[in-house]
């Protein structure tokens, strides 16, 4: 949702908090996409970014998608931004992905001042994407607030006084689609996908073109273990999801975004 301290709360879940050193050490706390944790910021505090989930119609975007990223503190910040490939089965960035998704931030580098908004553009740099179905990428952007100052301890040398950065970064989702697929019809998507199971474990057959993400999953009444959800059922594949206990009856689910909920009879 990653720089959102004023909405920490709603967006938590997909932050990084980094901790910068004058050594040059960085101390990551949590993975991307995290699970929630208790914070507490000040209310239209922060910097906000929308949209944290992307939507790239190459037929319609010729000039590329917008993150608008809004600086509500009173301080300037330097903002970073990068491309990292998609794991579908975490949900997060693939770092064992051999190559860079073909995409660019523009700028990569910039400054966004105190109350000030700024655009940042995603564009397709060139590469050579799947004609028949979508592809997904991470946008990663980190806000390096300036250097604080540590009140003065007069107990320690100059040396001795440690200065720390704090940086938040913001993984947004963007879900190419290409020229010639049309917007996927949810019901459709939603009567086309398969399920088998096997024990614990309920796979999901996905030959639709297009990613789909559950909100909620069950099966005979039981729900997916914690975290499960956070994987997602890649176009013309298959991904599964672990329960709790051995599964039996029927299944039903609603997608991410949707209010219908589907049912298979297994």
């Amino acid at each position: 949702m990653l720089i959102a301290f004023s909405a920490m709360k709603q967006y938590v879940s997909n932050c990084c908090f980094s901790v910068f050193l004058p050594a040059g050490l960085c101390l990551l706390a949590g993975g991307l996409f995290c699970r929630p944790v208790a914070a507490q910021f000040p209310a239209d505090k922060g910097i906000r970014y929308f949209p944290v989930l992307i939507h790239y119609d190459a037929a319609k975007e010729k000039a590329g998608s917008v993150v608008n990223a809004v600086n509500n503190t009173d301080k300037n910040y330097l903002l970073q931004a990068t491309v990292s490939a998609f794991d579908p089965a975490s949900g997060r960035t693939d770092a064992a992905a051999g190559g860079r998704p073909p995409f660019v931030v523009v700028p990569p580098l910039t400054r966004l001042d105190a109350g000030e908004r700024i655009a940042l553009r995603v564009r397709q740099a060139g590469g050579t994407l799947p004609s028949d179905r979508e592809s997904a990428c991470i946008i990663s952007v980190t806000g390096i607030p300036p250097l604080s100052q540590p009140a003065p301890d007069a107990r320690l040398p100059q040396a001795g006084r440690s200065q720390v950065q704090i940086a938040l970064r913001m993984n947004i989702r963007l879900f190419y689609r290409p020229p010639g697929l049309p917007a996927p019809d949810s019901a459709a998507v939603a009567a086309s996908l398969k399920f088998q199971t096997q024990s614990h474990e309920l796979t999901v057959v996905n030959p639709t073109p297009y990613f789909v993400h559950f909100s909620s999953l069950s099966v005979g009444g039981a729900q997916a273990v914690s975290g499960a959800l956070d994987a997602w059922v890649a176009p013309k594949s298959n991904q599964r999801f672990r329960f709790s206990a051995p599964l039996s009856g029927a299944v039903l689910w609603k997608m991410n975004g949707e209010k219908n909920e589907y049912k298979a009879t297994l």
